[in-house]
């Protein structure tokens, strides 16, 4: 190869005779990490004729993920370098679920996501990437996501089966997909949240609610 555009008489000559026919097969395994936690609950309850249900619920989930070793050694094969998601999400059931903030992206020509939430950061965590910066080997994508959840005011889920009321819940799991620069992905995926879970509610604030109808919203209905 030439050492620059304007000097055709400087050469580098190397050897390949021992080298793979594609030498993009050996590639670093990228290493994604996250954590989830609820950081925002609300439930307000009432009872009819002695039988207590929950009149609202809010929730807000924060799910966090890092991923390494995406940018050794090259970059932009691939764009979205992490990628956080739900693979599981059945409190939609009775409710709506809205995440966001769940991408980060790096393109052909440089860092994409320089955002709060959506970042590539420096292997100390105290320089991040500005817009179209080359990433470092050792740089780290970092993805910050937030779900919220709203239970929906028209949803009921008693039934007269009281055994199969007895066992009902919904379930939540984050995954987080990083990349190395061959875009071969590895997940991390997190525990499952359930959406009823007796520890959360405040008795100072609430009436307990039994588990059979342990997320019923009547709007005026009675239980039979």
């Amino acid at each position: 190869m030439f050492k620059n555009g304007s000097d055709s008489a400087t050469r580098f000559y190397l050897y390949a005779g021992s080298l793979p026919s594609d030498i993009t097969n050996s590639q670093p395994t990228a290493v994604a990490t996250s954590s989830a936690k609820i950081t925002a609950y609300a439930a307000t309850s009432r009872s009819l004729s002695g039988a207590p249900y929950l009149l609202t619920n809010t929730y807000t989930v924060t799910f966090d993920s890092e991923v390494t070793k995406s940018f050794d050694p090259c970059y932009g094969y691939g764009t979205s370098v992490l990628v956080n998601s739900n693979t599981t999400d059945t409190w939609e059931n009775i409710g709506s679920t809205t995440l966001s903030n769940t991408t980060c992206t790096v393109n052909n020509s440089g860092v994409s996501s320089t955002g709060v939430n959506t970042y590539v950061i420096d292997s100390t965590k105290t320089t991040k990437r500005g817009s179209s910066a080359t990433p470092h080997l050792s740089d780290i994508a970092v993805v910050s996501s937030s779900l919220s959840f709203t239970l929906d005011s028209n949803t009921e889920n008693v039934g007269q089966n009281r055994t199969a009321n007895n066992t009902l819940n919904y379930s939540l799991v984050f995954r987080a997909r990083g990349r190395n620069w061959k875009n071969t992905s590895v997940d991390s995926t997190s525990s499952t949240f359930y959406l009823w879970d007796e520890s959360r509610v405040d008795h100072k604030d609430m009436i307990q609610i039994p588990y059979k109808i342990q997320q019923k919203h009547l709007q005026g209905k009675i239980l039979e």
